[in-house]
């Protein structure tokens, strides 16, 4: 391993000890594992998936890559809905919505999140 890779390791190690010992909810998402959370989902493959505020779209990505998934990106910024559709233009599993469709779509959303914690309060 070259010093490099030796400084970058010591470095990643310090910030992860340090988002692990925050007090509350952050500290605990990280303890639980962090980001990988975020895929550690029941998805299924075919399923849709929304993505609220898509960003550059990595999270979509990662979700239909591990499942094989559909996914409806809703990005307000034009500057990254742009990059989401250039990104993804030629992939058949990948929807998205710019700033026009975001009331429409947060409605869609609030319904979705409403049913699933209706679901979950059943259980």
């Amino acid at each position: 391993m070259s010093l490099g890779q030796k400084i970058i390791d010591a470095i990643e190690r310090r910030r992860d000890s340090q988002r692990k010992k925050q007090l509350g909810a952050v500290g605990q998402f990280w303890r639980d594992g962090g980001n990988e959370l975020l895929y550690d989902l029941p998805v299924k493959t075919g399923t849709l998936i929304i993505d609220a505020g898509g960003y550059h779209g990595d999270w979509s990505a990662g979700m239909i890559s591990r499942y094989g998934c559909r996914s409806q990106i809703y990005e307000p910024v034009p500057e990254f809905f742009e990059h989401c559709k250039n990104y993804f233009f030629s992939i058949p599993l990948f929807g998205i919505m710019g700033a026009l469709m975001m009331e429409l779509g947060a409605r869609i959303f609030n319904f979705f999140l409403m049913s699933f914690l209706l679901a979950r309060a059943r259980l």
